[in-house]
């Protein structure tokens, strides 16, 4: 049988702002480790952790877009950042397809699979090379303005609201 707690939690009694900024951070720390790991050819995740930390940024960043008040062209290359690696997971993800579906495949079907397996390799690799190459010095570009802005919304003087007096 379950207990339930009869006690309230006690909320958090830091403002707002700095628990938002404070998340953002950590959430930055997070990607910027992912892309820094892109580097490590041996490293098979190092795509998809960084999507992902990507796209938790950027729902972060977008739940809270008016406290971090983020410039058109900031949300823009944010975006761009996160398209730039569609080409690559996607090809990594028809792979591991094809790769499991080979043995159910018709006898007369698995070559042409084993061709169109070896041209996603090669356009995966392509891909990779590229995003190798760009992502990071574009990343280190965006992560420090977005960097800057957490550490001025943690300063900042609207820190008169407390999750605790919202509770």
């Amino acid at each position: 049988m379950a207990v339930r707690c009869t006690q309230r939690a006690d909320p958090m009694p830091s403002p707002a702002t700095q628990v938002i900024s404070g998340y953002a951070k950590r959430l930055l720390r997070a990607t910027d480790s992912a892309v820094a790991r892109l580097g490590d050819k041996n490293d098979p995740e190092a795509l998809h952790d960084s999507r992902v930390n990507l796209r938790r940024l950027c729902g972060w960043l977008r739940a809270f877009d008016g406290d971090f008040k983020l410039k058109h062209g900031q949300l823009r290359e944010r975006r761009r950042l996160a398209r730039a690696t569609n080409p690559a997971r996607d090809a990594e993800v028809c792979i591991q397809w094809l790769t499991k579906l080979h043995g159910d495949l018709d006898p007369r079907a698995q070559p042409s699979a084993a061709r169109f397996t070896l041209y996603l390799g090669s356009m995966r690799d392509q891909n990779y090379r590229n995003i190798r190459k760009q992502l990071p010095t574009a990343w280190n570009t965006l992560s420090h303005k977005l960097q800057h802005m957490a550490n001025a919304l943690r300063d900042s003087k609207h820190q008169k609201v407390t999750f605790q007096q919202v509770y």
